[in-house]
């Protein structure tokens, strides 16, 4: 009897950071993770690739995105922020102060998510841009694509919050 082929998938318990993407709705380490429809917690791995957490403010919502946005964790991204809007937080003011880098795939869904917000008659405002991420966004015209704001409070006003 041939032997039994390995599965590409994690194991039972396990969300998919093995595979560079974005926990699940819940605890992961010290992160607490929410999702727009308030899923219980699942269990995962620390040290994923991308961190992106939701947290609701008066007026506005806080994306907070930390790691590395590029092809691996860009969809998981998207997917996320269009929920988020569609679930009604639609002023999504996006903190990318821990973001460490960003491809080409990442500014794509940074693209998409802005798109859906406009057309759901919302806003995305990005803050906290430094370094590398700071220089991809600016070589590649994003920032003028975009509102990019000092800081979250700033950010809040430009979403209309």
């Amino acid at each position: 009897m041939p032997p039994k082929a390995e599965s590409s998938e994690p194991p039972d318990g396990f969300c998919g950071e093995k595979r560079g993407i974005v926990p699940p709705p819940g605890k992961c380490g010290t992160k607490e993770w929410k999702s727009p429809g308030g899923e219980p917690p699942s269990p995962c791995l620390e040290g994923s690739l991308v961190q992106i957490s939701l947290r609701e403010e008066k007026g506005y919502a806080v994306v907070a995105v930390g790691g590395r946005l590029d092809a691996l964790t860009a969809p998981e991204f998207e997917t996320r922020g269009v929920e988020w809007l569609l679930a009604g937080h639609i002023r999504l003011v996006m903190d990318f102060s821990s973001l460490e880098y960003v491809s080409s795939a990442g500014l794509r869904s940074v693209l998409v998510v802005l798109k859906k917000a406009k057309s759901v008659g919302g806003s995305v405002v990005l803050f906290g841009l430094s370094g590398v991420v700071k220089e991809v966004f600016a070589i590649s015209g994003f920032d003028s694509l975009l509102p990019v704001a000092e800081n979250e409070a700033a950010a809040a006003l430009v979403a209309g919050a």
